[in-house]
């Protein structure tokens, strides 16, 4: 199996080979598996040659790092691989801000999301005029700086992505 550019791949080997001083294995995409399963019984076909492998991951590359381990995969890849490419990015952000596992992101990040914007004083504008129904007449009157500044205390954000503190 090749590894397609920018797919979720893993090196995957075993201890034996390792410990003998073969580097043999193959780079596996995981988004040709349904599953954890199916993953590991493909890398067991692999290393069919050995009567028991004890299954190295010694690589990987495109998934983040907190779902890889030399002896294990984590289960949440498995729910990381099943989202789009702008749920990761949401998330990604969501993880930056607030320091929490993916776990928690995935359970959360939705109650938090309040968008993608340019800027975070796009944002301000935007959810300060639906709040304030502003007559446009008026609009020139209001300092957004100051109205920013108080919005940072209840909105972060990373990379565009606006989250409300309180979540």
């Amino acid at each position: 199996m090749t590894t397609k550019i920018k797919n979720p791949s893993i090196y995957v080997s075993t201890y034996k080979k390792y410990n003998e001083g073969s580097l043999y294995g193959a780079w596996v995409d995981l988004t040709q598996f349904d599953d954890k399963h199916d993953f590991i019984e493909f890398c067991y076909t692999l290393h069919k040659d050995e009567e028991d492998p004890e299954l190295m991951f010694q690589d990987f590359e495109f998934f983040p790092k907190e779902f890889f381990s030399e002896c294990g995969i984590s289960d949440e890849l498995w729910d990381w691989l099943e989202l789009d490419e702008e749920q990761k990015e949401i998330i990604n952000a969501f993880t930056e801000c607030f320091g929490t596992d993916f776990k928690t992101a995935l359970e959360k990040y939705e109650d938090a999301y309040m968008g993608h914007y340019d800027t975070f004083g796009d944002f301000v504008e935007e959810l300060f005029g639906d709040i304030n129904q502003i007559p446009d007449h008026l609009i020139n009157y209001i300092d957004y700086e100051a109205v920013e500044r108080d919005y940072a205390h209840d909105y972060i954000e990373h990379d565009g992505h606006i989250f409300n503190n309180n979540w």
